[in-house]
């Protein structure tokens, strides 16, 4: 048996939850292994101790204040909230923002100019709107 499992059937040991067949590897690994020896103390120690823990119960008015507190905090908006940004954060945001202005003012001008190139191109206009003359006869 290897000390993870019997770390694991401990455990099942101590919650009265280990098969009765598991029991003689068990203890046998325990003869055999001083480190799941020790697990096995502290381990139970922390087992009695959890079972000799007292609950005590909350009083009534403090468990509606909370929970008048609760429902006070579901009605807080959104607006209400205060929000705090560093100034380097607010730089660095302003500067992404001027950034994608340019982005879309540069790409947006390039394909004007393509558009309009496009459009020259299609109508087979190779000389300026000026130079063409209009025959009415």
């Amino acid at each position: 048996m290897d000390c993870l499992t019997s770390k694991v059937q401990i455990s099942q040991f101590l919650d009265n939850e280990l098969p009765q067949e598991l029991l003689q590897p068990l203890f046998y690994h325990l003869g055999e292994c001083e480190e799941c020896r020790n697990f096995f103390v502290r381990t139970k120690v922390v087992h009695e101790g959890a079972k000799n823990v007292e609950y005590a119960a909350v009083p009534k008015e403090l468990d509606e204040k909370f929970a008048v507190l609760e429902m006070g905090e579901k009605n807080v908006s959104l607006m209400n909230r205060k929000f705090t940004i560093s100034v380097p954060t607010a730089i660095y945001s302003i500067g992404a923002v001027i950034v994608m202005v340019l982005f879309i003012y540069v790409s947006g001008t390039i394909q004007e100019k393509q558009i309009a190139e496009q459009y020259r191109q299609t109508m087979n206009l190779t000389m300026p709107f000026s130079e063409i003359s209009y025959d009415r006869n």
